[in-house]
């Protein structure tokens, strides 16, 4: 059993917070790719696991300014 797999045994909650930088393109778009292999990666710890993952990002944001058409946060 590796360091990371024991460590991972005694956690049963696990907070990521991801950056509107790891989500959004240049454009202000979302980076599909990124969002599916992260996504990917998450749910087989969520199932390899039994953990709970709560995923907080501010990519929403970035996401959400495309749409609206912004160009900046105020």
């Amino acid at each position: 059993m590796t360091t990371t797999t024991r460590k991972l045994k005694k956690i049963r909650r696990l907070v990521v917070k991801i950056g509107s930088s790891v989500l959004a393109d240049p454009e202000g778009g979302l980076q599909d790719r990124a969002f599916r292999a992260l996504a990917r990666s998450f749910v087989r710890v969520v199932e390899d696991h039994h953990i709970e993952l709560i995923l907080v990002s501010s990519g929403a944001i970035a996401c959400g300014m495309k749409s609206r058409a912004c160009c900046s946060r105020s």
